[in-house]
């Protein structure tokens, strides 16, 4: 199974994280041409990656900003396609910049740049489900195990609270995490998680892999991205170590 992995869908293309409406609906129109399913990762979780179905596609967006609601949401209904938002639970009705946003543009903001409120997350149940992507977006490698505990924990209780529905994944903000963190995360009771491989990673139902979709992937790439080919490579240690040593030769 095929796992996209968006953030930001916005017309202004904002940031590498962006892509725009445009992009998206070509996104989804090359998979639906070439026979592939939309699923809905929280819909066919079984016992293990191989239960999940083939020749399918998921679409996951990181971080629940407004844009999702407004620019996202309008394309995935025109094409039929179902998508799961990975919500930072104390940024709900926050009326805030995300965090790091404030950082690199103190004085520039607007209502794309917010996460999404609990209206906009109730009026789109018929497209969006709904995971955890902790309470407030830490590096989880980077924390005690009690703080760490109660992101994850926490996180799904808040939103389960909150919209009254089931939360069974979890995406490790930035693809931060260590064996302990994977530990957390099925002891809160997720039935799987998600990761965007940056490194080598063995793939469980606790770290399932994705593809990165950024500003930068052209048409061509997106192919790339999404071929068996691919696929096989994120799953290959040899790939990663090959990567790492092409980018430090790179940097000299």
């Amino acid at each position: 199974m095929l796992i996209l992995a968006y953030h930001r869908v916005n017309p202004e293309v904002r940031d590498g994280l962006s892509v725009s409406p445009d992009t998206l609906r070509q996104h989804l129109a090359t998979l639906v041409d070439r026979g592939w399913d939309n699923a809905v990762l929280e819909e066919v979780l079984g016992e293990g990656p191989s239960s999940l179905p083939k020749k399918s596609f998921a679409v996951t967006l990181d971080d629940g900003y407004q844009d999702n609601y407004f620019h996202a949401k309008p394309v995935l209904e025109e094409m039929g396609v179902r998508a799961t938002v990975y919500l930072v639970s104390s940024m709900i009705d926050s009326h805030r910049p995300f965090p790091w946003l404030k950082l690199n543009a103190p004085d520039r903001f607007d209502e794309m740049d917010l996460h999404m409120t609990t209206e906009q997350l109730d009026g789109s149940r018929g497209v969006f489900t709904y995971g955890s992507h902790t309470a407030t977006h830490p590096m989880l490698s980077e924390l005690e195990i009690g703080p760490a505990r109660d992101e994850i924990a926490r996180s799904k209780s808040d939103l389960e609270r909150r919209l009254g529905i089931d939360v069974s994944t979890f995406c490790y903000p930035a693809g931060n995490f260590n064996a302990g963190t994977v530990d957390l995360v099925r002891e809160a009771g997720y039935a799987a998680a998600v990761v965007t491989p940056n490194r080598y990673i063995p793939e469980t139902m606790h770290t399932l892999h994705r593809v990165g979709i950024y500003s930068h992937i052209t048409p061509r790439l997106f192919a790339v991205k999404t071929s068996r080919m691919f696929e096989v490579a994120q799953r290959n240690r040899l790939f990663w170590e090959t990567r790492s040593r092409v980018a430090k030769l790179r940097s000299t």
